[in-house]
């Protein structure tokens, strides 16, 4: 018997997919579960399930999820370069720091540049930020991907900069959108605009989550909802601070 589908949105793919899934596990399980057995045979059976259980359940952790996702064979370097490629992609980051009587802020801000594994965003020196920055340095940035699942959590310290120098370099027409003209000749949003400072975050560690994508994610949760394992749609991956001074290194 032959079925034709008409798929006209993501949804219908979906849902074909999971039906054709759910179809495959009923078969293999039917097909397979035992049959014909003596009750001495049965009872060999149901005690080796029970030992094998028993042997699983007392060398599981509790957050089997978490265990399988860092299972992982890739190199420093290849995570390294995988982190760089989700952030490159994703532009946009969330920056956290932390106010005064200690409660936690984000906003969201474009690095101006990526240098290995640092970043630098423009500020305007009058902001929230600079205060809480100066009264505690430690910040984190953040990148989620909804597409594909990625998402990147960046601790470190960040200092600011009034550095013209690096001020004009970095600068572009765009900024002064951000800044607007006053129009006293001196805070016009030019490269010259004593409001513009840097923020220049030195990262310390990273952890972030690589992805088998939308497609496998869904196979790998149906996966694991029939068998009871673990979903594990992705990798959950560690830089510490030697892997991250290790990347700065060959950034220079």
């Amino acid at each position: 018997m032959f079925f034709i589908f008409v798929v006209t949105s993501d949804f219908d793919f979906y849902f074909i997919y999971l039906v054709f899934l759910l179809f495959f596990f009923f078969f293999f399980f039917f097909f397979n579960k035992p049959q014909f057995q003596s009750s001495t045979q049965r009872t060999t059976h149901t005690f080796t399930q029970i030992l094998t259980l028993k042997m699983s359940t007392d060398t599981k952790t509790a957050d089997p999820y978490k265990e399988k996702a860092r299972e992982t064979e890739a190199s420093k370097d290849k995570q390294v370069q995988e982190l760089y490629g989700i952030v490159d992609a994703l532009k946009t980051s969330m920056l956290t720091t932390r106010r005064s009587d200690g409660t936690l802020t984000s906003r969201a801000m474009n690095p101006v540049r990526r240098s290995g594994p640092d970043f630098t965003y423009f500020t305007n020196i009058h902001g929230d930020k600079i205060p809480e920055i100066e009264n505690d340095s430690h910040v984190n940035v953040a990148y989620v991907d909804p597409s594909s699942t990625n998402w990147v959590s960046i601790s470190g310290t960040a200092r600011i900069s009034q550095d013209r120098e690096k001020i004009k370099q970095l600068y572009n027409p765009s900024i002064k959108a951000w800044f607007g003209d006053l129009g006293d000749g001196v805070n016009d949003g030019s490269e010259n605009d004593p409001r513009i400072a840097l923020i220049e975050v030195k990262t310390k560690t990273v952890n972030y989550w690589y992805s088998v994508g939308k497609l496998g994610t869904l196979a790998n949760v149906l996966v694991s909802t029939v068998t009871g394992e673990a979903a594990s749609p992705g990798s959950l991956r560690e830089l510490n601070e030697a892997d991250i001074e290790r990347a700065r290194i060959f950034t220079l």
